[in-house]
């Protein structure tokens, strides 16, 4: 199943989580809905910062979770740039983010840009869906 699919909240639920046993799919995010992460630090903060400024029931859309990981990656963007915010020096610290972990990334997912790759994430891991919870496994899989 496509990733982007692969919500336990939006579309395991709706559709029954018996009926998803089995489903494999590639993630690089925690799904909050997944039990195995309700203890988790990064969805704890993500949880704790959308009950302040979200309305109710937008917190389990995956949307919101990829939308704070992406935040964490401008603000480190930012941080790089000091002072000089010309665009010019934006796009110089976006294609040089090195081994940069934000929350909500599965563990052992990093953010890497270079000046000929912007893309951000290109690491993946494998997952299953066991009725309750995505297990992970195999090896983290890199683009080339």
């Amino acid at each position: 199943m496509s990733s982007t699919a692969g919500s336990i909240a939006n579309t395991f639920g709706p559709v029954g989580l018996d009926k998803c046993v089995g489903i494999i799919s590639v993630t690089y995010l925690k799904d909050i809905k997944d039990p195995a992460y309700a203890k988790d630090e990064d969805v704890l903060g993500y949880l704790d910062f959308m009950k302040k400024r979200i309305r109710e029931g937008a917190v389990d859309d995956a949307n919101f979770s990829y939308a704070f990981a992406t935040v964490h990656t401008l603000m480190q963007v930012l941080k790089q740039c000091g002072d000089d915010l010309t665009r010019a020096n934006v796009m110089r610290q976006v294609a040089s983010l090195h081994d940069l972990v934000v929350p909500m990334l599965l563990p052992g997912i990093k953010i890497n840009t270079s000046p000929t790759r912007f893309a951000p994430i290109n690491q993946e891991q494998m997952v299953r869906f066991n009725g309750t919870s995505w297990e992970r496994f195999g090896e983290i899989r890199t683009a080339s």
